[in-house]
């Protein structure tokens, strides 16, 4: 497989799993939860820049 394209199915990845913790922020329990899942996300996105 290319370079490219695993590069392409990694963004993919990150930006499926931001979804899915943007998701689960409206179920978080307690602020901690919410925390440490927003947390996350900004340092998922962070990544997802610095590689752009």
């Amino acid at each position: 497989m290319s370079e490219a394209k695993n590069s392409s199915n990694t963004r993919k990845k990150i930006q499926q799993q931001i979804s899915l913790l943007r998701q689960q922020l409206n179920h978080d329990n307690n602020d901690l939860e919410f925390e440490t899942h927003l947390h996350m996300i900004r340092d998922l996105e962070s990544l997802l820049k610095t590689k752009s």
